[in-house]
């Protein structure tokens, strides 16, 4: 995912909330948008989920602006879903 994001020629960081919970990338595309994106193996693991939004709800709060949680049939499958 990070060399698909770099090739796409957007800028990254990584992020910290305010309570330690863990952005995966913060992306800034040439225009200047920016967004969060959280990585999780499989959505069905509800454990996961919750930690993974818990920590994009904190941080589009902090930051204000959009993320998304991305499992691999998202990453791997784009135009079946």
């Amino acid at each position: 995912m990070y060399l698909d994001l770099r090739r796409e020629g957007k800028k990254m960081h990584y992020y910290r909330t305010k309570d330690g919970f863990e952005i995966d990338f913060v992306t800034q595309d040439i225009r200047g948008h920016c967004e969060l994106i959280q990585v999780v193996w499989d959505k069905e693991d509800k454990g996961a989920l919750e930690r993974e939004e818990r920590a994009l709800n904190q941080a589009q709060e902090e930051l204000g602006f959009p993320g998304r949680i991305i499992d691999l049939k998202d990453y791997l499958f784009p135009i079946l879903r």
